[in-house]
């Protein structure tokens, strides 16, 4: 495997070259081909290193973009890359991004997701329920904050909890199923309202909330919001479908995807290692024949 530091800057590169967006390339372009013409001298040869400088310009901002973005958070996940979530991994987080610093919303997220991890799901949500997520908030903050708020309630087998969350953001929930695209990381969402059906299935027996979980898996996986995660080298929504199939008796289906889905776990390269250990568990609970959660 790459070592971290490659591993996170292709992350981050990649990233900011699939948001790109046309005016990114194309003001550029028409600025480099203005300056290289001298506003008035035009000619297709200068049109042409015009428009080269300025596509070159925009990977070269790209480019030490991701530089200073890797420089700045290496020596925080570095330690999750190579611990996973821990208590040293949440004292490092405490003492870089929380303790006596100024409050950022994101960072505050992640550290109740850090508390979720290493076995504090009670404890995320009491954090959580100190922060206040605003109506205009960043709706990739919204979905996060939904995904680990519902998350931790499963993990402490309280589905009334999850569920109350799930009737809270309505709003969210249908923004994402409108135009996935408009909400960055929804693919949270969609993954925290599937495992809240397959917990629902487990505690009550109600095959119908299974199935449903079932079909939305199959809908997200051949959508926008399966193809913006597989970009990132996520394999939950294969993960979960395995569980789905075992438990719903197609088992001709689920043997014949397990050895699949294993081969691309133990292929995957994702950016934090600790990532890849924790769907290799996942796969080793669902063939035990429990809800990986």
């Amino acid at each position: 495997m790459k070592s971290f530091t490659s591993r996170m800057f292709s992350r981050v590169f990649g990233t900011m070259i699939r948001g790109t967006k046309p005016q990114h390339i194309i003001i550029p372009m028409i600025a480099w081909i203005m300056l290289v013409n001298g506003f008035t001298r035009f000619s297709p040869i200068r049109i042409v290193i015009g428009a080269a400088a300025g596509l070159i310009f925009t990977l070269l901002w790209y480019l030490i973009g991701s530089i200073v973005i890797v420089q700045k958070n290496a020596n925080v996940y570095s330690v999750l890359d190579s611990q996973g979530f821990c208590m040293e991994y949440l004292c490092v987080y405490e003492h870089e991004r929380i303790t006596n610093k100024p409050f950022r919303l994101d960072y505050a997220l992640e550290y109740a997701e850090i508390f979720m991890n290493i076995g504090k799901p009670d404890e995320a949500i009491k954090y959580l329920n100190t922060l206040t997520i605003p109506a205009n908030a960043n709706p990739m903050f919204q979905a996060s904050y939904f995904y680990i708020y519902v998350m931790s309630a499963l993990k402490i087998n309280n589905l009334a909890i999850a569920e109350d969350m799930w009737n809270r953001s309505t709003e969210l929930i249908n923004r994402i199923s409108t135009n996935p695209a408009s909400v960055p990381n929804g693919y949270l969402v969609i993954l925290s309202m599937i495992y809240t059906d397959c917990l629902a299935a487990r505690q009550s027996g109600d095959r119908t909330r299974l199935e449903r979980a079932f079909q939305q898996t199959e809908s997200a996986m051949s959508g926008e919001i399966g193809k913006e995660y597989a970009a990132r080298s996520g394999n939950s929504f294969d993960i979960v479908r395995l569980y789905q199939l075992k438990t719903l008796g197609m088992t001709d289906r689920y043997n014949a995807l397990l050895p699949e889905v294993r081969a691309k776990v133990e292929s995957s390269e994702p950016m934090l290692a600790c990532l890849k250990a924790m769907e290799i568990e996942d796969l080793s609970q669902i063939e035990n024949g429990e809800l990986p959660i």
